[in-house]
């Protein structure tokens, strides 16, 4: 598990195309598209054949089917440490996969 002491997170950028932001789109399911899409980003390019994400635990239904999608496994488990819910997965590239 990553240390989270005294570790501040907050958005890079905004997304405004939200609606918090006055655009059409509604705040969690952009931000939950955009992280789906950023983790399978990682798996289509890998720097290595681990993945380690904290992510809310709602998406892991959808990150497990990319993961299969490109021939990583996935796990999973609570992430207790963080301020709010969030769960912690690794990802592992098959052993068979040769990209």
């Amino acid at each position: 598990m990553p240390e989270t002491s005294g570790a501040e997170f907050g958005l890079l950028m905004p997304f405004v195309v939200c609606q918090s932001q006055g655009g059409p789109y509604e705040d969690e399911a952009f931000v939950a598209g955009f992280t789906c899409a950023f983790i399978e980003a990682l798996m289509t390019h890998p720097l290595g054949s681990t993945i380690q994400r904290p992510v809310p635990p709602a998406l892991l239904p959808q990150l497990d089917l990319i993961a299969m999608r490109h021939g990583w496994t996935m796990s999973s488990e609570p992430w207790d440490e963080a301020p709010d819910e969030w769960a912690f997965a690794e990802f592992e590239r098959s052993p068979q996969d040769p990209s």
